[in-house]
């Protein structure tokens, strides 16, 4: 790496036997409770001698696997904030060296905690072919270069709640201005409007959890002043920054909340903690390391990764120069024998009504992904009253 880093990797051997094992459980939670390994990054390598699923087994599938000793490891990785890192290559790591009865299982890990996700969201380990060995090689990868990427526009939650976010809106909305089909002037108007709404985010919302801390520290300062000497204007200003501060916590659980994508958990008071440990470790497992091509090369370029993908796809879907489909309409007809009938087809036909699009744009479910313009419902439903005539008069056209 080209900075100084502090960082701890701890190497561990697991015993054979299931009660020998849960000596290295102990101390592993000890470590994270008493050393400072809980405050930087900390990963823990090595053969641990036990699985921590059913399918790290080879057998899963078709035979009853031994359970003993999982739910210990599973008990000591919570109780030492330890989860897996992402893995490629190989799925198994050991095998029995059996030729009647071969068996492989992953019983070596690579397991990392919450600082070091943080730290290194593109590392991951790579368990490699066996040699003259039965325990397969892991080699812990940590690419030194950062892809630098323009992010595409994701539309946050929390910039509904600021007092601005309305008149931001009302402000770039320019679509009666826009020359052109109302569909393109509705399309045009959304992205010309991204701007603004992330300079908005930008301005007050960047670095949401240092704000948070920072204006913590100013309202407890303004209340010990306010309980040593209160007077007017003290008593004033905390309500003013305590109010500011509610603001920005709420908007720091929403922020999380919205990039854990935690459908299930709903709690009275704020968990945003919970949220931010949900969100890395998601962005670690989801961050794409390489791909492998038909030949087994593995392609780890950004570019590479790119193209490889795009011609992927286009393999599985095909692709055309013709104008028009040689296939005619009495040939379609007789793929699909199914008609209409003629109420139905009168159904089909009527105009969509302002009302009936209006309802289901507020019937649409919350917290769910974005468009690929990266605006959710919510946008539609909190600036409704700016947008939405545009909104209906380009999907009525449609």
């Amino acid at each position: 790496m080209a900075e100084n880093l502090s960082l701890t990797v701890s190497f561990v051997y697991g015993f054979n036997h299931v009660d020998e094992r849960r000596q290295l459980w102990e101390e592993l939670a000890v470590l994270n409770a008493t050393t400072p390994v809980s405050r930087c990054p900390w990963a823990v390598l090595g053969d641990f001698n036990q699985i921590m699923r059913d399918d790290q087994h080879s057998n899963f599938l078709h035979a009853e696997v031994d359970s003993a000793g999982m739910e210990d490891f599973n008990i000591a990785m919570q109780e030492a904030e330890l989860f897996e890192s992402q893995s490629n290559g190989l799925p198994h790591s050991w095998w029995n060296n059996q030729d009647a009865n071969p068996v492989a299982k992953k019983i070596d890990h690579a397991l990392i905690n919450q600082h070091w996700a943080e730290r290194f969201p593109d590392a991951y380990c790579e368990l490699l072919e066996l040699g003259q060995s039965d325990h397969a090689p892991c080699l812990f990868r940590m690419p030194s270069f950062s892809r630098r990427v323009v992010k595409p526009f994701k539309f946050f939650h929390h910039t509904i709640d600021h007092p601005e976010f309305l008149d931001t809106v009302r402000a770039s909305w320019n679509c009666p201005t826009i020359q052109g089909s109302l569909q393109f002037k509705l399309a045009r108007s959304l992205k010309l409007l991204k701007g603004p709404l992330r300079r908005l985010n930008s301005r007050h919302f960047s670095r949401i959890s240092l704000r948070v801390k920072e204006q913590a520290a100013k309202v407890s300062a303004i209340q010990r002043q306010l309980l040593t000497s209160p007077d007017v204007e003290t008593a004033s200003l905390e309500h003013q920054e305590r109010a500011r501060w509610q603001i920005l916590a709420k908007a720091e659980e929403k922020f999380f909340r919205q990039k854990s994508r935690v459908q299930w958990h709903r709690l009275g008071d704020r968990d945003t903690t919970f949220y931010h440990k949900t969100a890395v470790q998601r962005a670690n497992r989801n961050h794409i390391h390489f791909l492998k091509d038909d030949n087994g090369n593995l392609i780890g370029s950004r570019d590479g990764i790119k193209i490889h993908a795009e011609e992927y796809f286009a393999d599985i879907l095909g692709c055309t120069n013709l104008s028009e489909s040689p296939a005619t309409i009495e040939e379609l007809k007789a793929l699909m024998p199914f008609r209409c009938t003629e109420p139905q087809r009168n159904e089909l036909q009527q105009e969509v009504s302002a009302e009936e699009i209006t309802r289901t744009v507020f019937a649409l479910p919350l917290r769910k992904c974005p468009g690929p313009d990266g605006y959710y419902v919510e946008f539609l439903r909190s600036s409704w009253s700016i947008v939405g005539k545009d909104i209906i008069a380009g999907v009525r056209v449609f």
